[in-house]
């Protein structure tokens, strides 16, 4: 488990009261081993809660997430969940809870797999694989999330042209969620650099769940927390066309590569 511990939480009725007056329940950690909580459910919670993900603090530019679907299929497997926002730019969850020790290796592994296999995919690809998932949306069912979310001022061009970009480039926000976290991120940092050519981001990401008392089913309390994210690195491409003169060379500053930082 990371060093850097969360401390118990509280909850203080009467704050405005005399301390001996005041009522505090000291919130209980729910277990790694309660078998009331699985991999589906963290799935859905986070599919219907979004704004769970500390997106905004990892890479701003994915942030305000909209839900696409759940175990889209990516090559001979299935990322748990995709989100794409009205900039088009996609984030790709792995929910994982951490009961398997070797689950954590294979997390990192796993979804960054799935990150080069999309690299590959066209938009139309994309919108392929969510429909697969998604009967329950006629047409374009990205477009349909998207329109439904963001109104008239959705402007559905520029969002297909920026998605299409994105998938080229490799640029994903990737997030690998679970209940403890406990991935060495030196490990990470080194696995990463097997990628220099994506422009992916990625975070681990605990989510805390806590009860007001020991055994009670609800309320269940979720404290999400940045455990490690990387930072994505701009890097300078030099272009020669033909020979060799000044006006051959083309310069552009493109995004791509990362190095692993960890949070705080």
């Amino acid at each position: 488990m990371s060093k850097r511990q969360l401390t118990t939480p509280l909850i203080i009725h009467g704050l405005n009261l005399p301390e001996s007056e005041r009522e505090v329940t000291v919130l209980q950690r729910v277990s790694h081993d309660d078998r009331m909580i699985d991999e589906s459910w963290l799935q859905k919670l986070l599919f219907n809660y979004p704004s769970l993900l500390p997106i905004s603090e990892i890479e701003s530019i994915f942030d305000i997430p909209r839900p696409i679907c759940q175990e889209l299929p990516v090559g001979a497997g299935a990322a748990d969940l995709l989100f794409i926002n009205a900039s088009g730019y996609l984030t790709v969850v792995e929910t994982k809870l951490w009961r398997n020790p070797e689950a954590r290796h294979a997390a990192v592994a796993q979804i960054v797999k799935y990150a080069s296999d999309m690299a590959h995919w066209t938009y139309s690809d994309l919108v392929d694989a969510v429909r697969r998932r998604r009967k329950d949306l006629k047409g374009d069912p990205i477009i349909e999330v998207l329109r439904q979310a963001e109104g008239e001022e959705f402007d559905e061009r520029s969002f297909i042209d920026q998605v299409s970009q994105n998938l080229r480039d490799g640029r994903f926000l990737l997030l690998i969620v679970g209940d403890g976290i406990r991935e060495d991120v030196e490990q990470m940092a080194a696995y990463l650099q097997k990628f220099p050519t994506l422009g992916f981001a990625l975070g681990l990401v605990e989510i805390a769940l806590y009860r007001t008392r020991p055994g009670s089913i609800d309320p269940i309390i979720v404290q999400p927390r940045i455990i490690a994210c990387t930072q994505v690195m701009a890097r300078t491409v030099i272009e020669i066309r033909g020979l060799l003169n000044s006006s051959d060379v083309v310069v552009k500053s493109v995004e791509g590569g990362g190095r692993t930082l960890p949070s705080g």
